[in-house]
């Protein structure tokens, strides 16, 4: 029902669009004709109300048609105070290249949340096995040595199989770490868990964990190397690059980022929490 409401929907908006812009041109242009009819419209006031009255329909069309949209799978939108940016788990492989390329201008908000559902597999396999990292998120904005161990602006979100650990690592616009890595030990058992990432700079203060749990830190100086530039786009799921030892190999669900700093006890959150994916 809800589907077929959008569609009446989208074709009302499209219809009303297709009149307002026929009202604009008419009004905005002399001596037209519309079908057999001459435009007898000579004086101002006749054609200043069309073009006012297209106007306004193009405005309720275009109102219309973005309230018509579904939640995209690719690409980001704001929508009272938070962005989504998947409305069914996605199964994001090196195989498959279908990790999701966002707009990366959440990172220098100075309130952010960040909440998502991973599916972590069992240890050795996967988001779990790596020479390196694999990445939930990731953020640069160029490389500052030739061994590529260093990045401009960098923020992510990372398992890595070196350390045995889940990690929340950034840096400055001088390629400067944190000296306090937020970081989880990996012991999840095989099945869906829940990330949750907030930061307020003004206080400032951040927070990492995962299942609701405290993990990571939240000490004052973890964000005196926060980016302070921004790349067009972030990518969900992989690092920047194409290799194939850093996409994530596993499904990532309801990926969601908040204009605010919210507690785990706040509603948003709750809501988020609860809404768990069947097992795969």
């Amino acid at each position: 029902m809800n589907e077929f409401m959008k569609g009446i929907t989208k074709r009302s908006s499209i219809i009303i669009l297709m009149v307002g812009a026929v009202l604009l041109v008419i009004g905005a242009s002399s001596g037209i004709i519309f079908g057999n009819l001459a435009l007898a419209l000579p004086d101002i006031i006749g054609r200043v109300s069309l073009i006012v009255m297209g106007t306004v329909l193009i405005v309720i069309g275009i109102v219309l048609e973005v309230k018509s949209q579904p939640n995209q799978q690719f690409g980001m939108y704001k929508t009272s105070s938070k962005a989504y940016f998947q409305k069914e788990p996605q199964l994001i492989t090196s195989t498959n290249r279908s990790r999701l390329k966002i707009e990366s201008g959440f990172l220098l908000w100075e309130k952010c949340t960040m909440v998502m559902w991973v599916l972590v597999p069992p240890k050795g396999q996967g988001l779990r096995d790596s020479p390196s990292n694999r990445y939930l998120l990731a953020h640069h904005t160029g490389n500052a040595d030739e061994n590529s161990i260093r990045f401009y602006n960098q923020f992510c979100i990372r398992h890595s199989s070196t350390r045995g650990r889940w990690e929340v690592s950034f840096s400055d616009n001088s390629a400067e770490y944190t000296s306090n890595p937020l970081a989880i030990a990996d012991g999840l058992n095989a099945g869906w868990h829940h990330f949750m990432i907030a930061w307020d700079r003004n206080k400032p203060k951040i927070e990492f964990k995962i299942d609701d749990g405290r993990g990571g830190n939240d000490f004052a100086n973890s964000l005196s190397n926060w980016p302070e530039r921004i790349a067009d786009k972030a990518s969900v799921g992989a690092w920047m690059s194409e290799w194939e030892g850093h996409y994530c190999e596993t499904q990532i669900y309801k990926f969601l980022i908040f204009d605010d700093y919210l507690e785990s006890t706040d509603s948003a959150i709750r809501q988020h929490i609860n809404s768990k994916p069947r097992p795969a």
